[in-house]
């Protein structure tokens, strides 16, 4: 009796660790393939229309759809209101003409339907992986052939045998085959095979901004919607003080691209508050290979002469 109460203690006990499942669909009707990234971590190899996530455990997961096309990325935290659920996004448009996922379905897994022909699935993982891209076996046939020949004379039988590279001829004396003739040709073939391993493919795990090859200096910059509303937040702000303030903590937490420093920096009005800024933003700039282009917000040639030598002395 002891012996089974503590078996059912114990199945208790796992129960409670056990972590709920959940899967995750987000599809497009446009012919846009985008990468899914759940957490930081890019979760199909390949762009799609529709992809489908499984094994989730986690009630909240912060969501970005980087599309392989030119358009702009979605952000959004998806929440998971019960386990054991098939949740369904679809990317729609917004009457301002942003993209953005809406819900819509949410089935027990027991009851979800088979996956569409044309959805890639893909089990949820938390680090960036190497992928098995190809495996290519290459077979070549290479045929000899034998061919030989007898005749007999006298009792005596002449026999030929020729193979590339090799020649017989062989001579037997023997009454009883006498008045007999004839040919056999045998072929014989050789079969190698060459196997190539499989090329690993390194999922990315940053943002590819069209056209820009450069060095990174964060993996994710922000998307257009959430940097606009705290460029507007800035701009709001009466006192360089103030504005210099929330600059500063919008781009310590975030990573932005050299386009969105060069907005907040034209926020502004003094020259030297636009290079101390310029300055700060460094570490937090994806495309730090353009900063460049930032020497246009000056006047004077000697701040973007100390701006290159700040850059360089890092």
């Amino acid at each position: 009796m002891r012996q089974l109460l503590g078996i059912f203690l114990v199945a208790i006990s796992l129960s409670s660790f056990a972590q709920p499942i959940s899967d995750l669909v987000i599809y497009t009707t446009e012919p846009d393939p985008f990468y899914l990234i759940l957490n930081g971590v890019k979760q199909n190899d390949q762009p799609m229309t529709n992809v489908r996530v499984t094994d989730l455990n986690q009630p909240v997961y912060d969501a970005r759809i980087v599309f392989d096309s030119d358009k702009a990325q979605i952000d959004k935290k998806i929440y998971f209101a019960e386990p054991g659920m098939e949740y369904v996004y679809r990317v729609t448009e917004k009457r301002n003409g942003e993209l953005t996922i809406r819900i819509q379905s949410a089935t027990a897994l027991n009851l979800a339907p088979a996956p569409p022909v044309n959805q890639q699935v893909v089990v949820y993982h938390a680090t960036p992986s190497a992928v098995p891209v190809s495996q290519t076996v290459t077979t070549t046939t290479t045929t000899s052939s034998i061919t030989q020949s007898n005749s007999v004379n006298n009792g005596g039988v002449n026999m030929s045998v020729g193979v590339p590279g090799f020649n017989m001829n062989v001579n037997v004396n023997d009454p009883f085959l006498a008045g007999q003739s004839g040919s056999m040709t045998v072929r014989e073939s050789v079969t190698t095979t060459t196997s190539v391993a499989p090329v690993a493919n390194t999922v990315a795990d940053h943002y590819v901004l069209p056209g820009y090859n450069g060095p990174i200096g964060c993996p994710w910059p922000m998307d257009n919607t959430e940097f606009s509303n705290a460029e507007r937040s800035i701009a709001s702000k009466t006192f360089s003080d103030s504005k210099m303030t929330l600059a500063k903590q919008v781009t310590g937490a975030n990573c932005l691209t050299v386009d969105q420093v060069k907005r907040i920096m034209m926020q502004f009005d003094f020259e030297n508050d636009r290079l101390n800024y310029a300055k700060f933003a460094f570490n937090k700039t994806f495309d730090v290979g353009n900063y460049y282009k930032l020497n246009d917000a000056f006047d004077f040639e000697s701040t973007i002469e100390e701006l290159d030598a700040y850059i360089n002395g890092r």
